[in-house]
């Protein structure tokens, strides 16, 4: 039997902003050989509504995956294993379990990071939990609401706190399983320990190796870019100018945040505790501090707020620990490029992998080759700008073939992320160097332009038609869109 692998059929399912892929190999004769399931994910979904895209994927599947990929542990990850637990416990089998070196569980480094970062998304939780609260009281309002009538700006302060306030909860819940359990937390995501318990057999991929000769996997050789082993890549969220692309608005950050988790008794106040024993002893300072007109003085909540820079920072750590794989066709050198959410600090740092050599005569593979040999792109964090390289990412991806994927779903995605997400400098980027071919789970209210007077649909259209006859017919014919997915297959021939 002809089982040498030719082409990637890779669809990508549609049910939000999050992962969802199958990547079925096939040789020659469009016969699968091997299937590769990458994460299952979204940032809110019911088990209701999540139920015919996972009957459809283990259709498509025919009930088994020879591996289940889990890039890095975030709720539009890995919710759909929790969401849809029954179905895929019964009905999927996974033969093999693919994680990164971050869920080694039996190293030292591992569990020493693992407790530490469970509690920041226990303090996270909490003070998501109690600034939520304090939102829907009375006092909110007064602080943050100024008391002139006639001030046009009267409600800005007070729905930018209560903005704050919001996606402080979207961020705590796209890292932790449930507000209700904050106190609790210091296990890992639900829908991560589910993927985890659907076979024994696991696979620990560790950065700067390459895996070849899988059973399976004829004429595939992938290999593992992320997440990085140096501490100061995982940090890095930004890189320097010119390295990423720039945001679509400008941001204030807020810092003073104590990353350390909520031990004491007193939760309702930063203060040592002299300073309020002080206060309570003082029926004056009592009595000017609680008038109703010296609310807008007040900065009982201020320190939660703050919280938001803490939010980012853990969110993003963990997106540079995504699972990066560059898949190679042997024969045609083709790569398929699946890099999770990393972002910058993730990028920058498969630049310094010293491969080992592909086998004897052949010469060390830098990354910016399998960058330039890159044909198809599963876009990192849902189209934001620092998810994808520009100086060390996009600047290398130039083959005439490039095809790109992006999960992106207006309908079901963080409310703050719409300012963000997709970025537009990326996006021109994008359009430029794929003539168009660039796939996203829900085009609806996407635009191109900052002035948002042109859909980033009939810009897609624009392109396309700007192709060669060849070129399009050739796209068309490997493209495949449904309700719920949208499948392109990659070519692995010369």
């Amino acid at each position: 039997m002809n089982s040498k692998i030719t082409s990637c059929k890779v669809r990508m399912y549609t049910m939000g902003t999050g992962d969802c892929f199958v990547l079925s190999f096939q040789n020659s004769d469009e016969q699968t050989q091997y299937k590769l399931m990458i994460d299952c994910g979204v940032q809110q979904i019911s088990g209701k509504n999540i139920k015919k895209y996972i009957d459809d994927l283990i259709d498509h599947v025919d009930g088994e995956v020879d591996a289940l990929l889990i890039t890095h542990e975030h709720n539009d990850h890995v919710l759909g294993f929790q969401r849809a637990e029954k179905i895929i416990r019964d009905k999927l089998k996974v033969k093999e379990l693919w994680l990164p070196w971050t869920e080694d569980e039996g190293d030292a480094l591992v569990k020493d990071w693992k407790e530490r970062y469970g509690q920041k998304k226990k303090s996270l939780a909490i003070a998501s939990s109690m600034l939520k609260e304090k939102s829907e009281t009375p006092l909110f309002g007064n602080i943050y609401r100024t008391r002139s009538e006639k001030d046009e700006s009267k409600d800005v302060s007070f729905k930018t706190r209560l903005g704050i306030a919001n996606s402080l909860t979207e961020l705590s819940d796209l890292n932790t399983d449930a507000l209700g359990a904050a106190g609790e937390y210091t296990a890992g995501l639900k829908g991560m320990r589910i993927a985890k318990s659907l076979t024994d057999k696991k696979r620990i991929l560790q950065t700067g190796t390459i895996l070849e000769n899988l059973n399976g996997l004829e004429n595939i050789r992938i290999y593992i870019l992320g997440p990085p082993k140096n501490w100061d890549n995982v940090k890095d969220e930004h890189g320097k100018d010119g390295e990423t692309y720039k945001h679509n608005n400008e941001l204030n950050i807020v810092n003073g945040f104590s990353c350390l988790p909520f031990e004491s008794e007193n939760t309702e106040a930063p203060f040592a505790e002299s300073h309020i024993d002080a206060f309570r002893q003082s029926d004056k300072m009592q009595r000017e501090y609680f008038k109703e007109e010296n609310s807008f003085r007040r900065i009982d909540f201020d320190w939660l707020h703050s919280a938001a820079n803490l939010s980012l920072r853990l969110t993003r750590a963990i997106n540079n620990l995504s699972a990066v794989l560059a898949i190679e066709f042997i024969e045609s050198e083709k790569v398929m490029l699946f890099p999770g959410d990393a972002e910058i600090g993730s990028w920058k740092s498969w630049h310094e992998i010293a491969w080992k050599e592909k086998g004897e005569g052949c010469e060390p593979l830098l990354t910016k080759d399998l960058l330039n040999r890159t044909v198809f792109y599963k876009v990192a964090h849902h189209l934001s700008h620092n998810g994808t390289a520009k100086e060390q990412g996009m600047d290398h991806m130039n083959h005439k073939d490039l095809v790109a994927m992006a999960t992106l779903d207006y309908n079901v995605i963080q409310s703050n992320w719409k300012s963000t997400m997709p970025n537009r400098g990326l996006v021109k980027d994008l359009l430029n160097k794929t003539k168009g071919r660039l796939l996203i789970s829900n085009l609806e209210e996407l635009t191109y332009d900052k002035e948002e007077t042109r859909t980033l649909e009939k810009e897609i259209e624009s392109r396309i038609e700007g192709m060669s006859e060849k070129e399009r017919n050739q796209f068309i014919a490997n493209l495949e869109s449904e309700d719920l997915f949208i499948q392109f297959t990659v070519n692995g021939k010369k």
